[in-house]
């Protein structure tokens, strides 16, 4: 007996008839289009949740950083107000790509991997927290 798969969306979409809809676009566009959306699940789990956290992280220390650098920038040399500068782009950036990622397909990570981002996320939170409780000892001596 023989077992037969499903049609992958390549095949169906050629099984398809090319007739035109209302709009000119062909079913199979239309069907194509559907597939490739459907691969996004918004789901509420342990990832998502963390890559909100993340988002919202990044938010927060970019508008950390930016006072951070109009307080001192005049008490500062011009190689650590640069290096504050790059540090300004580049955290909030990866911390935001990284929660939306998180956030469209984490869904698709195994628990292994969800622990391994959780665990990155709690180091990235200490060495946020970190930071700022230093330079505010530091400020106020």
């Amino acid at each position: 007996m023989e077992s037969r798969s499903h049609p992958s969306a390549f095949i169906l979409a050629k099984w398809l008839k090319r007739s035109k809809t209302s709009r000119g676009v062909s079913i199979e566009i239309q069907y194509l289009r559907m597939f490739y959306v459907a691969q996004v699940n918004f789901g509420i789990d342990i990832a998502a949740l963390i890559g909100l956290f993340q988002i919202i992280l990044g938010l927060v220390y970019l508008i950390y950083t930016i006072v951070k650098l109009l307080r001192t920038r005049n008490i500062w040399s011009n190689l650590i107000t640069a290096f504050y500068i790059i540090q300004l782009l580049i955290v909030p950036t990866f911390l935001f790509f990284s929660g939306c990622v998180l956030i469209l397909q984490g869904w698709r990570l195994d628990p292994i991997l969800q622990f391994q981002q959780f665990i990155l996320f709690l180091l990235i939170v200490f060495l946020i927290i970190k930071e700022m409780v230093i330079n505010t000892v530091g400020r106020n001596r």
